[in-house]
């Protein structure tokens, strides 16, 4: 994984006072005083101020716990994320983010599958690092090369053969 640039960590801190600003956004909508919102998620009133101006960033658990409370969908805290970042010249922190995952993550659109599919691609990632013998490892894989092979072909209909007439035969 590439080293992050201080330009990298900008953004970072840009994307934290994104969310931050989101959070007060609904929270005021909601008439929610930084007091009440501290007393629902059991931290300190302080915590939401630095939750709210991104001096602190929220973890994905905290995050769940708000949008429920401030009754939104997690992705609010990220929608017109992308649009923010480039208006602020963060344009290169969406390579940086491609960075971060393993090599060719991104051309299997992991995140654009239904979630069950995601949930078995990890169990199906997981298991096959588990796996200690090198030939038994390059099984599997041609294994799955090959299923997706078949699976990808369209379905042929099997047409059935009519049965040739027999004729006697003259001598």
């Amino acid at each position: 994984m590439k080293r992050k640039t201080n330009s990298q960590i900008e953004a970072m801190d840009a994307i934290d006072k994104f969310i931050g600003n989101r959070f007060r956004v609904r929270r005021t909508l909601l008439a929610i005083s930084q007091l009440e919102m501290a007393d629902l998620m059991h931290v300190s009133f302080q915590q939401i101020q630095k939750y709210e101006r991104g001096s602190n960033r929220i973890a994905g658990s905290r995050i769940w716990q708000i949008s429920r409370i401030l009754n939104i969908p997690v992705t609010y805290f990220f929608d017109g994320i992308e649009t923010y970042l480039e208006a602020n010249g963060y344009d290169n922190v969406v390579e940086y983010a491609k960075d971060c995952f393993f090599d060719g993550c991104d051309s299997y659109h992991i995140m654009q599958q239904p979630y069950d599919k995601q949930v078995t691609l990890r169990e199906l990632v997981d298991s096959f690092v588990q796996i200690k013998n090198p030939s038994l490892a390059d099984g599997v894989l041609n294994l799955i090369k090959q299923l997706s092979e078949i699976d990808s072909k369209p379905l042929q209909k099997k047409t059935r053969k009519q049965p040739t007439k027999r004729t006697k035969k003259t001598i």
